[in-house]
């Protein structure tokens, strides 16, 4: 462990101390996730058990799409109060996109959040039972230009006025489709990365507190049509390159025909030096606990 755990100030009753909040980020995670995509999924669980409690962890990805969470917490209940405790203390997410399950409770600012596909579509089926909800929400979601957005959308709105009202009206439109997201969100629509974290630890939530690869985007399918590629921008209209931040089968297609290096229209964060790089710095062994040093503050 790299950094101290901190706990919020305890409440102390007849030479009791509560135990009330721990923070905790290890160093190796910490200096690899300046080289992973500055895009974070959040989540929260329970713990099980004798002792109440709610984890925290955010989770990032690099560039061949494994996960690296950079941060932890271990706090009362999930609320805009204990991620906004977490998230002050984590300076290296700062700049980042985050994505989560709900709008309730959040802290971040609404230019960088991202409210989780999947969350929304459940909350949308409680309200609505209309057949091929999920499929039609899916697509307006997943479509990478503004003109494919409109036409799904249209198709929604006929089939489900009121669930199309809620998307465009209770949510802006930034925060959940591809289409509108500012290429900030490298195609991520969910929080299914720190619901996987969240369930490798599940088998321990009940103990007490002291004890996509690069081949598979480039080969998905883009809108059909003719497209228009500026390789000095990096950009094509289907607007593929745009928000995975590698080049779509139109910009390959202009590379190869003007013999450019497609290397050089690629994100950084996919480069295997970068990646190299989130794994570079190891974890310490523990030692004995007798020969343990103490901690200082800084």
């Amino acid at each position: 462990m790299y950094k101290v755990i901190t706990t919020k100030e305890g409440v102390t009753r007849r030479n009791f101390v509560r135990f009330d909040r721990a923070f905790w980020a290890f160093g190796p995670a910490i200096h690899g996730f300046q080289f992973c995509r500055p895009f974070i999924s959040v989540d929260g669980t329970h713990l099980y058990g004798k002792y109440t409690g709610c984890p925290l962890i955010a989770t990032s990805f690099d560039g061949d799409n494994r996960l690296l969470s950079p941060a932890f917490a271990l706090v009362e209940k999930e609320n805009i109060d204990t991620w906004t405790w977490e998230v002050s203390d984590v300076h290296h997410l700062e700049s980042a996109t985050v994505v989560s399950s709900s709008k309730e409770g959040m802290y971040f600012p609404p230019h960088r959040h991202r409210f989780c596909i999947r969350h929304i579509i459940a909350n949308l089926k409680k309200r609505y039972n209309v057949k091929d909800l999920n499929k039609m929400v899916w697509r307006c979601a997943r479509a990478e230009t503004v003109a494919q957005y409109d036409h799904e959308m249209q198709i929604l709105e006929e089939a489900c006025p009121g669930a199309k009202a809620e998307l465009t009206e209770d949510l802006s439109p930034e925060q959940w489709a591809l289409a509108y997201d500012g290429n900030m969100s490298f195609g991520k629509l969910t929080t299914n990365s720190s619901e996987s974290v969240n369930s490798l630890l599940k088998r321990r939530l009940s103990l007490p507190v002291s004890g996509p690869s690069i081949g598979d985007i480039l080969s998905d399918e883009c809108m059909a049509g003719e497209h228009r590629v500026n390789i000095m921008l990096k950009e094509c209209t289907c607007r593929s390159f745009q928000i995975y931040q590698v080049p779509c089968v139109h910009a390959i297609a202009v590379c190869g025909a003007i013999h450019y290096d497609i290397h050089q229209m690629t994100s950084a964060y996919y480069y295997a030096s970068t990646n190299a790089r989130v794994y570079e710095r190891p974890f310490d062994v523990p030692t004995r606990r007798s020969i343990w040093g103490l901690l200082d503050d800084t």
